[in-house]
């Protein structure tokens, strides 16, 4: 449970927010700070490599031309010359620099944090607008905030804030990267040298290629081939593989946001003459919309893949469970994975079949699964416990401790914490039961934290 979003995000929205109104405006205040990140990256990435990418155009094109005249054999070709100097001064002084903007960006809010101290929505919006005018200042980011604001306004105006869409918006994209995080653990990525270079040198080879015999064929501008080829070979990149959905998306996503940001970019540098501004409208129109477009396949992925979302969603529709549950005498006899094992699982959950649920647990504890163990376990035990009229807190308390003992878990349950606080209380382990409430505050409601707070006191009062 690495990720920022499912570990700090979500847990922190869901605590200190009193209604859905509040859960909106943190949501919104949330990815108005991822924004200004990825714009700062972007600064960062864009001063560093502009450079180094300016060269090797020039190379590129040096050698193009040399290619050609090799084999037109011509006496005389075309050369470029870019200047690089090479200052090891400089860029120890810029990395300096960065340093301390990173620094401060995360320097400042913890600063606020402490000052603030009390956990409430005014206090987490204060915090977040100090990180926010960080970044602003730090990256001098001054330009974005029209950007920003113009979306934020947009969003309001379109979106009803308190219906909880924005929150919505904010768990689908946790749900998504789950999805994504999960494919890559159970299909890492093994990157092989020889190949790469091989990859490559063919790739250039290609746009050589199309470039010579489209300006010597079709007298075709270069820019405009190398566009060509180069368009092609994102084409060829995106539809490999294209049946296994994760990485097709991602993919997808990647190549859309960029083409949006390139086009964005390199028409604000230039005057956009009468019939340019049309075409740059439909151009970033279009864009938007495989975009927002690309939101439903997404969903339609989610649905299909995640376990979070039928864990913590509200408001599942009973016709999607329905259509994704699996019959029970299939999972006895076909090993479809843990993933998909844990999905039906929590499937089950939401639909009640406890005694389903049980028969499946069975199935992942004697196929030796690790990663959702303590969900498999925390769920059998509230299901025995209920049929437990006189329970032992002695041996329940054993239990949830070997419950603990599995560590690198994929789904954390603040029930069994809550659940283990109340038996430690009730044993009279009262600074240990302090101790473990310290530990998951941030995963604990308000409520629950008041009720454990006098809990606490009473039973400290007593002895």
């Amino acid at each position: 449970m690495n990720r920022i979003i499912n570990r700090d995000i979500l847990p922190r929205i869901s605590k200190i927010s009193k209604n859905n109104k509040e859960k909106d405006l943190l949501s919104i205040a949330y990815i108005t700070w991822l924004i200004f990140i990825i714009f700062a990256l972007g600064v960062v990435t864009v001063n560093d490599l502009k450079p180094m990418f300016n060269q090797l155009i020039v190379n590129l094109l040096n050698i193009y031309y040399y290619m050609e005249a090799f084999i037109l054999g011509m006496d005389s070709y075309l050369q470029y010359n870019l200047p690089y100097s090479f200052d090891f001064w400089s860029i120890f002084v810029e990395a300096i620099n960065l340093f301390v903007k990173v620094f401060l960006i995360a320097f400042i809010p913890s600063v606020i944090r402490k000052v603030l101290k009390k956990e409430s929505f005014f206090n987490e919006v204060v915090i977040l607008l100090g990180a926010i005018v960080t970044i602003i200042v730090s990256f001098h980011l001054y330009l974005e905030i029209l950007i920003v604001v113009g979306l934020i306004l947009l969003l309001i105006a379109f979106v009803s804030i308190g219906k909880n869409r924005v929150y919505n918006f904010v768990q689908n994209l946790n749900y998504f990267e789950e999805v994504i995080w999960n494919y890559f653990e159970e299909n890492p990525v093994k990157i092989k040298e020889k190949s790469l270079i091989i990859k490559f040198l063919l790739t250039i080879s290609f746009v050589f290629v199309i470039d010579f015999a489209m300006v010597r064929l079709l007298n075709f501008n270069i820019k405009f081939s190398t566009i060509l080829a180069c368009s092609a070979i994102l084409l060829a990149w995106l539809y490999q593989n294209k049946s296994v959905t994760e990485p097709f998306l991602l993919k997808k996503l990647v190549i859309y946001f960029i083409f949006f940001i390139a086009t964005l970019i390199g028409n604000l540098k230039n005057e956009l003459s009468i019939l340019e501004t049309p075409l740059l409208f439909i151009s970033i129109f279009f864009t938007m919309d495989r975009i927002i477009a690309l939101s439903k396949e997404m969903r339609d992925l989610i649905i299909s893949k995640s376990i979070l979302f039928y864990y913590d969603h509200e408001n599942i529709k009973p016709s999607i469970l329905l259509s994704e549950i699996k019959e029970i005498k299939y999972l006895e006899n076909v090993d479809i994975g843990e993933l998909e094992l844990v999905r039906q699982m929590v499937i089950r959950l939401r639909l009640e079949l406890e005694e389903e649920f049980l028969i499946l647990s069975d199935i992942y504890m004697k196929n030796g699964y690790e990663k959702y163990i303590q969900f498999v376990q925390g769920n059998v035990y509230f299901i025995n416990l209920e049929l437990d009229k006189i329970p032992n807190y002695t041996n329940l308390k054993l239990i949830l401790e070997s419950i603990f003992d599995h560590n690198n878990q994929k789904i954390f349950i603040p029930k069994l914490y809550e659940e283990y606080i109340y038996i430690l209380i009730s044993l009279g382990e009262v600074e240990k039961a302090k101790e473990i409430l310290k530990e998951v505050s941030d995963y604990l409601t308000e409520e629950s934290l008041n009720y454990f707070e006098k809990e606490y006191d009473k039973a400290k009062g007593s002895n």
